[in-house]
């Protein structure tokens, strides 16, 4: 394929990504507000977040759709929506799981560290930003893509933040799912599927395929697409019965 048709592909797959996650986000906040019960505003967090981390590869694609290039104010916001949000959905799970399934006499310590966690990342973040991530160089007609520096110190705190929750997550459900039958059973499934999906995804696209692979643009749009899944599968297991 070429540069421009891959280009393409990446944000059509990134802005259909964030369409059908801000669907189903609002659909969850409509379930809080009908049944009152937190899950849902927990489900709407972690689907907001999703939809807001690609929102800023959405803006570039719409620019070059539009007008047929960037935009000169484009460049300097697509990172902020790329890596701000990670932790907040992550944490969103965590919680959703942890008052499931976890320990209450450990709960205080996880999440007081996930927490430590989470406040060094921004730190870092935002103190380091234009050292710690990468925005590709693009021609006309192209969208830009951004990933994480393997040196700077937000690539690994990002990887352990999204795996903490995965795994939290994983194993979590998995137990929950030993235990049930029928519906119950599936809806595990379904959510460790998730857990799995998004996890994955979420590394490749921020911190493994543009720190591993040059160039890494031919697997972007596959990424995205997978994300829609794992984020339809997340919604599908948590909506009412």
């Amino acid at each position: 394929m070429t540069i421009q048709i891959l280009s393409l592909l990446n944000g059509i797959s990134a802005f259909l990504l964030v369409c059908s996650t801000w669907i189903m986000a609002i659909i969850a906040l409509k379930f809080y507000f009908k049944e009152k019960h937190n899950r849902y505003m927990i489900l709407f967090i972690f689907l907001a977040s999703i939809a807001l981390g690609w929102t800023g590869i959405t803006i570039t694609f719409l620019s070059v759709a539009i007008y047929g290039y960037n935009l000169p104010w484009v460049k300097g916001v697509i990172s902020y929506f790329s890596y701000s949000t990670v932790p907040v959905g992550a944490t969103a799970i965590i919680f959703f799981t942890w008052d499931a399934f976890g320990s209450p006499k450990s709960k205080k310590v996880i999440i007081g560290v996930y927490f430590c966690l989470m406040g060094l990342y921004y730190i870092f973040l935002f103190t380091t930003f234009p050292q710690s991530v990468v925005l590709s160089e693009v021609s006309d007609g192209e969208i830009y893509d951004d990933w994480l520096d393997p040196t700077s110190i937000v690539y690994y705190l990002l990887i352990i933040q999204v795996s903490i929750a995965a795994i939290i997550t994983f194993i979590g459900f998995n137990k929950f799912r030993k235990m049930t039958a029928g519906d119950l059973k599936k809806r595990a499934g379904f959510i460790i599927l998730a857990s799995l999906i998004i996890g994955s995804c979420v590394l490749y696209d921020t911190v493994i395929l543009g720190s591993i692979i040059t160039p890494h643009e031919q697997f972007l749009f596959i990424v995205r697409f997978s994300m829609i899944f794992g984020a339809f599968c997340a919604f599908w297991a948590m909506r009412p019965s």
